[in-house]
């Protein structure tokens, strides 16, 4: 019983920080699939191959290659906040006295 109210709030707030650094992989999934280096296109869909597909419409039509970019944007910076956010909420580094 002892254990687990003194190390559950460590883990926890680990966990927390641990979905910035899944944000970090979803963000070098897409830029090497950008390049030609991430998953093969026939089998998984990313937002990489999607704005690599969309490089030769630049010119004409630009949302084709803006949209996936907002996308992931806005993705890797909401799980970056709530991975922040449940750090500090969980961490008891970051525990306010009272």
């Amino acid at each position: 019983m002892i254990r687990h109210k003194r190390n559950i709030p460590w883990i926890a707030g680990y966990c927390g920080k641990d979905r910035s650094f899944r944000a970090s992989a979803m963000l070098s999934e897409a830029a090497l699939s950008f390049l030609g280096a991430g998953t093969p296109p026939d089998r998984i869909p990313s937002r990489g191959t999607m704005m690599a597909d969309g490089r030769s419409y630049l010119s004409s039509a630009t949302w084709i290659i803006m949209f996936p970019g907002l996308f992931l944007a806005a993705t890797f910076l909401s799980v970056n906040l709530v991975g922040d956010g449940l750090r500090d909420l969980l961490d008891p580094r970051f525990a306010k006295e009272v």
